[in-house]
């Protein structure tokens, strides 16, 4: 897995699809890097505007940036309510409209920026393995890449059991690729993060 470090994606070997993860949240950005590499894609990880301390996003400030310009699909998961993160998604519909973006948001930061996220295959948060693959493999189809498609694991429970404030029922916690902090469950409709702090479950 390629980090910022390494801002250009190396000579490509086979006809992996190369997938670009940008999240501020490094941590988030390599258990999602990682469950995209188990797909078979070839992953690429940046920061954001937040990975360069002394110099602005190269997307941003330069118009090029090579990670982008050679991904076949960009999972974005920057936050849309900072300006320089939002910068970031507006250069990508401006300067890369042709290429495929996944962009990961809470449902409330949804509707706040329709006109940002238009274009985009909007996957609510906590994501789950199951919604991040299928959308990636989605966009790919519809770009007309191809991608040796694996199964996606259905969403798998860790065990613990959560007991709703809200409707009375129990419910199972889960994870994404077993990273605690993407712990969340499931009430109704809503997948509701088990760390929040406004969550009505209890421990």
């Amino acid at each position: 897995m390629m980090r910022v470090e390494s801002p250009t994606w190396p000579e490509r070997v086979g006809d992996r699809p190369r997938i670009l993860v940008e999240n501020h949240d490094l941590g988030t950005g390599h258990a999602v890097g990682r469950v995209l590499e188990s797909e078979g894609f070839e992953v690429a990880i940046c920061g954001g505007p937040d990975a360069f301390r002394r110099h602005r996003c190269p997307l941003v400030a330069t118009g090029k940036c090579a990670l982008a310009a050679g991904a076949d699909v960009i999972v974005h998961g920057l936050n849309p309510d900072r300006s320089e993160h939002a910068a970031v998604l507006q250069s990508l519909r401006t300067l890369h409209p042709d290429t495929p973006r996944v962009v990961e948001i809470p449902g409330p930061t949804r509707e706040r920026h329709t006109e940002l996220l238009e274009g985009s295959t909007v996957v609510p948060m906590p994501v789950t393995r199951a919604a991040l693959v299928t959308a990636v493999h989605s966009r790919l189809r519809a770009k007309g890449t191809p991608s040796q498609s694996r199964s996606v694991d259905p969403l798998v429970g860790d065990g613990e059991v959560l007991d709703c404030e809200h409707c009375g029922d129990a419910h199972v916690v889960f994870t994404l690729d077993g990273e605690p902090r993407l712990q969340a469950v499931r009430c109704g409709s809503r997948t509701i993060p088990v760390g929040m702090e406004n969550q009505r479950f209890l421990r």
